[in-house]
């Protein structure tokens, strides 16, 4: 680039960055799988770490961890696979951060 006496010049550069905001987390769907298990499909984002949980009641503190999904730097679905040998299971999603 040549400059001649009297002139200026400037670079400007430009840095766009897209972020996504994160989802909540959500159980896609359950289906039974076999005649004493079911299986949990969700998907998760990026960068965040899930954890598939059950409980034979709806009371706080009595969760046990079915599976859980480190953080990956990409999407992704996964498919858990937990016994479901009670009348009644609940199950749950949680994610950090």
């Amino acid at each position: 680039m040549v400059l001649r006496k009297g002139f200026s010049c400037a670079l400007v550069l430009g840095l766009v960055i897209q972020t996504t905001r994160a989802t909540d987390p959500q159980i896609d769907y359950i289906e039974r799988y076999g005649t004493n298990k079911v299986t949990i499909h969700f998907n998760t984002d990026a960068n965040r770490t899930y954890t598939v949980q059950y409980s034979t009641t709806a009371n706080p503190g009595t969760w046990t961890n079915v599976m859980t999904v480190p953080a990956e730097p990409f999407i992704n679905h996964f498919v858990a696979v937990a016994w479901a040998t009670n009348a009644n299971n609940f199950f749950r999603l949680s994610v950090t951060p």
